[in-house]
């Protein structure tokens, strides 16, 4: 592209020239990355730079290479055989040469320009364009986030290249019927088209280094103006080279620099994406350890223990709901005991899941998986259950590391392909994505999930997913079944984590004004109340523990709790009493003996280990999202979880 751009100003005034080089340089800068669930290729600036660097250099010493000769060897060395300096194209449909010197409508050798109409800059566009749109960018995606998916390259490729197909041959058709109707309409389309082609290029490619988060959470989207401006200036500007080739070369110099544009961006395109490839081992098999759905809906008739995580579920709001528009869940949640004054011990997930099944904190000093595999099989609780016949099942799909070894420990777990539950979803997924990523900053915010929604593509139906809707219509439609051995059950489901898709019915309420985070906790404590009366229905409500506890909690429009208060629910075995709210300062430290104490048959407030009454300072460790090797400790030592924010005490944890 820069090369064409080059080319095209060799005879302008010098400061349109350095206007558009500096402009150009610009954008190619590298800039800084906020965290996301996906990172959006940021790493291949280099490559797409380095390229552009090689191409304008080349492009340059090729176009002036007289003048340097001659600066070098001196003016009267080889004049008679000097080359000019005027740019010829070779005329595709003929043998005559144009000089882009010339500015009427005649070529070097003194004949009239040839009027026809070439079909081969659309061509050159159409295959370009949906090469960068429909088959780099999904690629690029997934190579260089390639463990944030759970499926691998084949998984999705057939459908990666039907996308680019179907897009490509859309704009050709749209282009031939347009030459048919008219000469100056097919000539300004491509011009249109170079203009999106560039601008597209340069935003999807080079400008992504300051996108919004793509972890479904609220964006505020006046802290992108900077980068709205750079849309605007950008778009301008390509505007502007276009009008100025179509001013100084005529229709068959655009036609021409179509087509070298096209070539030369796609060819700087499947470099990187080769590169990236490689890096990153994108071709590489995945295995395919399945967390099916299998026998979630058989209990036990003797003993059950049911760990159910509801993710960024916040204690705070469920006793002002409670309290206020949905006094229900005092029935719903009747023989619970509710403990409003609860710690977590991390803001994220990643580590908070560990930290409620196995009770250890991660202290940065290995690989986390390997820390987590590890830390299952020292788990006390997780022994105990093993040594008193329990037969486990872990339904969570993205937190839960199951190695082949230990495959056989879960009735849930096995070897399958990945595969794709929804064909249509997927790519409806993949072209709000390419929407998201291409299309100028001022309309990204009516996608504003297209990454997280990639992230999160649904795998087939013997998948376990954590998404509140699919959870709710398992529950409803499956009879639960009963079993004589003991059961282990720990289910992890979206609860009222962004984005906010769903009400209290589990209406589709997304991009509407009913997409809260009240609004999608109620569709959480829908999937709940389902599962409890599934279980009052088959006779196993009574004899099973039951905890209802968030990850973390989060912060919403309405209240100040913070993401360090999450629900804290509590059953023990035939507990049987009105919904209890307990003021004891609760730790998620404390949870390794409330489960013993549980296995132990006891109810209530007994449950809580005796050190809540003492109320000692608590423990809650922050990090940043994408970094877990850095945390920092924190303190409560006095005030209630959801009032007063744990202080740092100086303590950091890994580098």
């Amino acid at each position: 592209m820069i090369s064409c751009i080059i080319q095209c100003m060799r005879k302008t005034d010098r400061i349109f020239q350095i206007a558009v080089l500096s402009t150009a340089f610009l954008f190619m800068s590298t800039l800084p990355v906020r965290a996301a669930y996906i990172d959006p290729s940021v790493m291949t600036y280099a490559i797409q730079a380095i390229s552009g660097v090689v191409i304008a250099l080349g492009t340059f010493f090729g176009v002036y290479r007289n003048r340097i000769r001659k600066a070098l060897l001196g003016s009267e060395h080889h004049s008679d055989v000097m080359e000019s300096d005027a740019l010829e194209f070779r005329d595709p449909e003929s043998d005559k040469t144009i000089t882009t010197g010339i500015t009427d409508q005649k070529t070097a050798g003194g004949a009239k320009e040839d009027q026809r109409t070439p079909l081969r800059p659309a061509v050159f566009l159409s295959l370009a364009m949906g090469f960068m749109l429909c088959l780099y960018k999904p690629l690029e995606l997934y190579f260089t986030n390639i463990i944030e998916f759970e499926y691998d390259v084949f998984d999705i490729l057939k459908y990666i290249l039907l996308l680019f197909a179907a897009v490509a041959l859309f704009i050709l058709i749209a282009y031939v019927i347009a030459r048919l109707i008219s000469k100056k309409l097919y000539t300004v389309l491509i011009a249109l088209g170079l203009i999106a082609f560039i601008a597209f290029y340069v935003q999807g490619n080079i400008l992504v280094g300051n996108l919004p988060p793509s972890d479904g959470s609220e964006v505020d989207w006046s802290q992108y103006r900077g980068e709205e401006i750079k849309s605007i200036v950008l778009w301008v500007l390509s505007a502007a080279a276009v009008l100025f080739v179509c001013l100084r070369f005529k229709r068959r110099g655009l036609f021409r620099i179509t087509e070298l544009v096209s070539a030369a961006v796609s060819g700087i395109l499947a470099v990187s994406l080769i590169l990236v490839c490689v890096q990153n081992d994108g071709l590489r098999r995945k295995e395919h350890t399945c967390i099916g759905t299998d026998y979630l809906n058989v209990m036990s008739e003797d003993k059950n223990f049911v760990i159910f995580v509801v993710d960024a579920a916040g204690g705070k709001t469920f006793m002002d709901l409670a309290e206020t528009t949905d006094p229900e869940y005092k029935e719903i949640f009747r023989d619970f005991t509710f403990y409003p004054d609860t710690l977590g011990a991390y803001q994220v997930t990643r580590l908070a899941i560990p930290q409620i099944l196995t009770g250890y904190w991660f202290e940065a000093e290995e690989d986390f998986e390997t820390w987590y595999v590890k830390k299952i099989h020292e788990s006390a609780f997780m022994k105990r259950l093993e040594n008193e016949g329990y037969i486990s099942g872990v339904y969570d799909q993205l937190d839960f590391p199951v190695p082949a070894e230990d495959i056989d420990r879960y009735e849930n777990v096995s070897m399958r392909p990945y595969g794709l539950k929804s064909v249509r979803t997927f790519l409806l997924d993949e072209l709000r994505m390419i929407f998201f990523m291409y299309m100028p900053f001022q309309l990204k915010k009516y996608e504003p999930y297209a990454l997280f929604n990639l992230s999160n593509q649904r795998p087939a139906d013997y998948y376990y997913t954590w998404y509140d809707d699919e959870n709710y219509k398992y529950f409803r439609d499956n009879k639960f079944e009963t079993a004589p051995e003991k059961r282990f059950r720990f289910i992890h489901i979206m609860g009222a984590h962004p984005p906010y898709q769903f009400d209290k019915n589990m209406n589709d309420v997304d991009n509407t004004e009913e997409a809260t985070y009240e609004n999608m906790y109620r569709a959480s404590v829908t999937v709940l109340q389902t599962y409890l009366e599934r279980l009052k229905e088959n006779g196993t409500y009574d004899n099973s523990v039951i905890m209802i506890l968030g990850d973390h909690g989060l912060a919403d429009h309405v209240h100040t709790e913070t993401r360090q208060n999450p629900l804290l629910l509590i059953k023990g075995l035939n507990e049987s009493h009105e919904l209890a709210m307990s003021d004891l300062p609760i730790s998620y430290d404390y949870l390794p003996e409330i489960y013993q104490n549980l296995l132990d048959e006891k109810t209530g407030e007994a449950v809580i280990p005796e050190i809540a009454r003492e109320n000692p300072p608590r423990k809650y460790v922050y990090h940043e999202f994408d970094d877990i090797y850095h945390q920092e400790v924190r303190e409560l030592k006095n005030g209630k979880a959801y009032e007063v924010e744990a202080e740092p005490t100086g303590e950091i944890i890994g580098n």
